[in-house]
């Protein structure tokens, strides 16, 4: 405490606009969209889409999907579940990769939809 009576007024209002700019950088960077990892665009629920491309070619697809941080469930035409299965994301816009126990997966993002290159072909989805 004794430095401080040292220092003159002048410069601790430098110093403690300065902390105080520090503080709010630090605060606001996470809510201004400045974080690490770039958010998942994959998380919510996915429909299969009929959007003309060929439909039939998804036929054996799963037709709706849903993402959390840390899973994935599906559901076939059937309405059996496939999941939910412990996942890991790697989000490398416009490609989110998932990895599980069974395997991995690739979608990409296009807009606001998703395609998923499976082994029947690309099958589109929409958010649900």
């Amino acid at each position: 405490m004794q430095y401080l009576s040292r220092i003159s007024a002048p410069h601790l209002n430098k110093i403690a606009c300065l902390a105080s700019f520090t503080l709010c950088l630090f605060l606001l960077a996470p809510a201004l969209g400045c974080n690490s990892a770039p958010a998942n665009p994959l998380i919510g629920t996915w429909t299969l889409s009929a959007d003309g491309t060929a439909p039939q070619v998804c036929a054996g697809a799963q037709q709706k999907m849903t993402f959390t941080d840390t899973s994935s469930q599906t559901w076939n035409a059937n309405g059996a579940t496939g999941g939910p299965l412990m996942v890991k994301y790697v989000v490398q816009l416009p490609n989110v990769f998932i990895s599980s126990a069974g395997g991995a997966v690739t979608y990409t993002v296009s807009g606001s939809n998703i395609i998923w290159y499976s082994p029947y072909g690309p099958c589109t989805y929409s958010k649900a």
